[in-house]
């Protein structure tokens, strides 16, 4: 049995991330770069690997969950190179990502509800950290507004369950 989250964060429930992965689509998942911003348990991009993401990068803050997460990832037997765990502020690893010109296929962020959100939107809108072709999964609480339009990324569907909202962006493939 995995580690859970602390009693003090609240993992995505099963069903909603079943419903995350059913709209993301198997072929887009698999071979994928995948990257969990604000990762918690880090449950999400655990379950990207198990439905064949190449890799999934982990970025957190708190100490004690990048724990939770190294023992999952060890528990799980998952092979060197298929994860990565990054203890970070988000805004941070951000800025970071966008002087190196690092970018994952699939970006799953479920921000903070502090009111520092804000200033990591105007990032993801630039597509920071975001593949051309890739996507933004937005994991939000259903009355929090999300910027609109955000940045170079075109909105697509939204599925709200039990107060929550998943909202998914693609980011526009660079023409050659």
């Amino acid at each position: 049995m995995l580690n859970s989250a602390s009693p003090h964060m609240g993992p995505s429930p099963q069903r909603l991330r079943d419903m995350l992965f059913k709209f993301i689509s198997p072929r887009k998942v698999r071979a994928a770069r995948f990257l969990d911003i604000c990762a918690g348990s880090g449950l999400v991009g655990l379950e990207a690997i198990s439905r064949g993401a190449m890799l999934s990068t982990f970025v957190e803050r708190s100490a004690r969950m990048c724990s939770w997460i190294k023992k999952n990832v060890e528990q799980l037997g998952l092979k060197k190179g298929h994860t990565e765990v990054l203890e970070s502020e988000v805004l941070p690893f951000l800025k970071q990502m966008l002087k190196k010109h690092r970018r994952w296929d699939i970006v799953f962020f479920c921000p903070p509800t502090d009111g520092t959100a804000d200033e990591m939107f105007k990032y993801l809108a630039r597509g920071t950290a975001i593949a051309p072709g890739g996507m933004l999964v937005i994991e939000h609480p259903s009355d929090m507004k999300i910027p609109s339009p955000l940045g170079n990324l075109m909105s697509g569907r939204t599925h709200k369950m039990d107060g929550t909202t998943l909202s998914f962006y693609d980011r526009k493939s660079v023409s050659p």
